[in-house]
């Protein structure tokens, strides 16, 4: 880019706000486009001297570590689940059916508590896009279940009590 389009590309990114920067980061990085995350990161304001804004930070930091947590229960009880099915183990791969279903399920649910689009509350997570989540979210859930693995999900993200994007009660 020149001169002058990184000068207006860096005016306009400025003029949005905390929580709709952090929006476009999570998207960015949904999308794989790690120069549109960096440029947006770096024209984040600086609020003091030299130190970009914290909340935008810890946002970003909230879905990793929400992403990170989720992908790790996922492919945990899917590895189980499979087992199950290979030792023919009917009940046994029937609850995992649904421990799979209620975590992958509540994903939308927290998203919707944040009020930002799903992709870019999990921009981090790799599972979203394993044929088998899709699968899942099709599977009849405890909605009891659902809500409380949606909980657990808020309580990582607000573990990040800086993040300007915080999930709304459910109750």
């Amino acid at each position: 880019m020149t001169a002058a389009n990184d000068k207006r590309m860096t005016a306009a990114i400025g003029s949005l706000g905390p929580r709709s920067r952090a929006i476009a980061v999570l998207n960015a990085i949904r999308a794989d486009d790690r120069a549109l995350a960096d440029s947006l990161a770096e024209t984040a304001p600086k609020r003091m001297y030299r130190c970009i804004d914290v909340g935008e930070t810890a946002t970003i930091e909230a879905a990793e570590s929400m992403a990170l947590r989720f992908d790790r229960s996922f492919y945990g009880l899917l590895a189980v689940y499979w087992q199950h099915l290979a030792q023919d183990e009917k009940q046994e791969a029937s609850e995992r059916r649904g421990e799979i279903a209620a975590i992958v399920q509540a994903t939308t649910a927290f998203a919707e508590s944040l009020d930002i689009p799903f992709e870019a509350a999990f921009a981090f997570s790799v599972a979203i896009d394993d044929p088998a989540f899709t699968e899942f979210q099709k599977v009849k859930a405890d909605p009891a279940t659902v809500q409380r693995v949606a909980d657990s999900y808020a309580g990582v993200w607000r573990s990040k009590a800086a993040a300007i994007i915080q999930p709304q009660s459910a109750h």
